[in-house]
This record gives structure tokens, C-alpha cells and sequence, in this order.
């Protein structure tokens, strides 16, 4: 790999001075949420049956594939390589099968393959224009601050898509199409939001971080909730561990912060519990998010698919839109479902019914091997910003079992791509570049 220069230079990417390689970041990172939230206007009040989103990814997804071909790193192409080979295998059976179709199916697997092509280019630039990866971080931070913002406004004006009116949720999602999908990427950048925080302790970061935690709680999913508070709450701990070297706020300030918080998010609980007692449906609605599991049926319907289906279907799966009517046609009763079925919405459940054991398997084993060598790095390291990473890991695993919408989000993918990024390249990052936090 190309060595990466060293850099002083972490200004923010809203500056005015961005060289090349900002701004081709900036459009790759930071823009998409303004395309996503456009594109969310387009559809539902305009009434266009043209998604911009699709568009915009997909023109970064094409020019991204020269630099992920004329990469050196073998074993990444050879990884989605083999990826490649299994689908079209499964596309084959499919075929002889009669359940094939290709156009669904390719849009599908080009989203999965999304974060794997575009990867090599933002390494790319980073080395080119010898980019600090507190800027690539920051960039992530700001895709979510909008996101956050714009759901605020919805709260505030009752302007956007719809509220949601779901058992398990009751908030606004602005005009984001996919709740969840928006909601776990806003958790991750909430995750790095914090961490710019403690390293810089400046008043834009901890605007960033509100604006995200304020668009967490006002997206009101189960990932939305309880995953800012808990992220919030395990860090306030942590930092705690840590000292001036490793977070820029000294002893008595920690004290001083976790004890207002403290303070805000008993008021906030108080405050929270006597609106919720006022109005019954939230009352439900709350002791859902604590104790159901909104997609209890769908695993069953999924399970008793894949087990009664013949076995050459669970080795290579039968395809996303004939998996998603089987499970459709098993939840009769149970759900009002559209003529197309009902996907899972929990990744390996529906990795495994769309294409199988074997492509399964190599799909997880990706984040499954991200986790275990942060988790390493951190153990032999300690390093905070080791540990926020291991955090970022940890939350898409946990979603992704739990709710799905995180192997195959293009939204989740924007923001997960910096994670992979700085997993993957963790040594020349901290060796060649002087970083924000050691």
C-alpha cells in the first residue's frame, strides 16, 4: 500500500477551503444524505416513481469500480470475487428453477457489494491527498448532524413523509424512505460525534452530537432510543478511565459533565414518564420497545420456510423475491402484506433465504472478522479510539441480528464504509498520521 503523508490539517468539511480530495469526500460521504432526504420529497410529494438516491450511489459505485480493479490488494478483489462467483451460480439455479428475477436481484446485490467497491476509493484519496482520518470521521459525524436536524424540523413543523405510527415506534422519520436504516447510521455517526467531542471538547461537536441524539430520540425506534442512551451512558463511564493524553477534558470537568447529564437524563425519565402515563397508546407503545420483539412472527415464518424448502435451496438460496413472497404467504393473518411478500428484516434470516449457506457464511464473515481484530487491537492497546470503533462494530452486529437493515442498507453503508476504513488500515493510520486521540 501506498504510505500515507502526514497531515496537520483536520479542518471540518463544511470549511470553505476544501482541496480535491475533501470535496470528492464530502460527495461521497456527506452529500448522499441531502440526495437521500431529496429523494424522500421526490417520492412521496411530488409522486415521481424515480428514485435519485439509486441514481446518485450508483454513479459512485461505477466510479469506483477502476480503483477497485487496479487495486493491488488481491485478497479484497478475490473476496468479492468469490462473492460474485456464488451469486451468479445462484442466479443460474435460480433460473433453472423459474424463479429468477435478474433485475431485482442484481439492484439487490449491487447494494450488498456497495461499501466493498467504493472502499478502495476512499483509501484512494485519502492517500492522494494525504487526508487526516479525523476529517474522514468528521464528514460521517456531518451526513448524521443533517439527518438529526431534519428530523427535528419534522417534530418542529409536522412537515415530512409521515410520523410513524408503528407498535413499536411513534416518531417522525422526516423524509427518509427506510427508518431503520437511517436510525442505525445515525447511531454510528452518533457513536464517532461523541468522540470528536471528548478529543477537541469544541462547541461544534457538541452541537453535532445533540442535533444526532435530539434526531435518535425523535426518530423513536428501539435502535433510536435505547441505543443513544446506551451508547451515551457506557461512554460517560469510560472516559472516566482515561486520561488528559487520551481525552482532552481534565478530571474535574468529567465529573462536572457526567454529573449534568446525569442530572438531565433523570429529569429527562421523570418528564418522559409523565407524558407516557397521560396517553395510553404510548404507554403500549413504550413497554413494546422494551420487552416484544417486533419481528417474532417473520422469524418464524422465515424459519419454517428454510426448513421445509428442498436442500439445494439452502445452499444456494432461492432468490429475494421468491424467499420474500414464501414468507409473505406464511404470514396470512398476522400482518397485512403487499402481493411482493415480506422481507425478514433480520440480515442472516434473509441472507440465508435469498441465497444460502455457503454465500451466508462468506457475507458475515466480513464484520465478524472487523470485530474480532478491533477488539484485539483495543485489548492490546486500550486506545479510545479503538474502543469507539469496537462500538460502531458491536452496534451493527447487534442490529443486524436483531432488526436487519445493515448488510444490505446503501444509507448504513455511507457511514459503515469509515468504520471498514479505519478497521482495516487501523496500522497506517496510527503509525503514518498523527492522531486526534492516542
Amino acid at each position: 500500500m501506498t504510505e500515507l503523508a502526514e497531515t496537520k490539517n483536520t479542518s471540518h468539511p463544511l470549511s470553505f477551503n476544501i482541496n480535491t480530495g475533501k470535496l470528492l469526500l464530502f460527495l461521497m460521504i456527506v452529500f448522499p444524505v441531502v440526495i437521500d432526504l431529496l429523494n424522500g420529497f421526490i417520492t412521496f410529494f411530488i409522486g415521481l416513481d424515480f428514485s435519485i438516491g439509486v441514481l446518485y450511489r450508483g454513479l459512485i459505485f461505477l466510479c469506483s469500480l477502476p480503483v477497485f480493479i487496479l487495486q493491488k490488494d488481491k485478497i479484497w478483489k478475490l473476496y468479492v470475487l468469490i462473492i460474485t462467483g456464488l451469486w451468479t451460480l445462484s442466479c443460474i439455479i435460480w433460473a433453472g428453477s423459474g424463479i429468477l428475477q435478474i433485475s431485482k436481484e442484481l439492484m439487490l446485490f449491487i447494494k450488498m457489494l456497495y461499501p466493498f467497491i467504493i472502499l478502495p476509493l476512499l483509501f484512494y484519496i485519502i492517500k492522494k491527498y494525504a487526508i487526516n482520518i479525523e476529517y474522514v470521521i468528521s464528514c460521517s459525524v456531518t451526513y448524521c448532524a443533517i439527518a438529526g436536524a431534519s428530523i427535528i424540523f419534522s417534530l418542529v413543523t409536522g412537515l415530512g413523509i409521515e410520523f410513524s405510527a408503528s407498535k413499536y415506534s411513534f416518531g417522525a422519520k422526516s423524509f427518509f424512505v427506510a427508518q431503520n436504516d437511517i436510525g442505525l447510521s445515525m447511531l454510528i455517526g452518533y457513536t464517532l460525534s461523541l468522540y470528536l467531542f471528548f478529543g477537541k471538547f469544541s462547541f461544534r461537536y457538541f452541537v453535532s452530537t445533540i442535533l444526532i441524539m435530539a434526531g435518535l430520540i425523535g426518530l423513536s425506534t428501539r435502535t433510536g432510543i435505547m441505543g443513544a442512551l446506551g451508547v451515551f451512558i457506557f461512554l460517560m463511564f469510560a472516559i472516566m478511565f482515561y486520561g488528559k493524553k487520551s481525552i482532552n477534558i481534565g478530571y474535574f470537568t468529567k465529573v462536572i459533565i457526567f454529573s449534568f447529564f446525569a442530572v438531565a437524563v433523570a429529569i429527562g425519565t421523570v418528564k418522559v414518564t409523565q407524558l407516557v402515563s397521560e396517553y395510553e397508546y404510548m404507554l403500549t407503545k413504550f413497554q413494546a420497545l422494551t420487552y416484544e420483539h417486533p419481528r417474532q412472527n417473520l422469524t418464524q415464518a422465515a424459519h419454517n420456510r428454510i426448513e421445509g424448502r428442498h436442500w439445494i435451496y439452502n445452499l444456494f438460496g432461492e432468490g429475494m423475491t421468491h424467499f420474500k413472497h414464501e414468507v409473505g404467504n406464511r404470514l396470512i393473518g398476522a400482518f397485512d402484506v403487499s402481493e411482493e411478500g415480506q422481507p425478514v428484516e433480520v440480515d442472516y434470516l434473509d441472507l440465508m433465504g435469498n441465497y444460502g449457506l455457503i454465500m451466508t457464511l462468506i457475507i458475515l464473515m466480513f464484520p465478524l472478522y472487523l470485530f474480532f481484530k478491533i477488539l484485539f487491537d483495543f485489548i492490546l492497546n486500550r486506545n479510545f479510539r479503538d474502543l469507539i470503533f469496537l462500538i460502531c462494530i458491536s452496534l451493527f452486529l447487534v442490529h443486524s441480528t436483531l432488526a436487519g437493515h445493515a448488510i444490505i442498507s446503501p444509507l448504513v453503508a455511507t457511514n459503515m464504509v469509515v468504520v471498514y476504513l479505519y478497521i482495516l488500515y487501523r496500522k497506517q493510520f496510527s503509525a503514518e498520521q498523527k492522531p486526534l486521540l492516542v
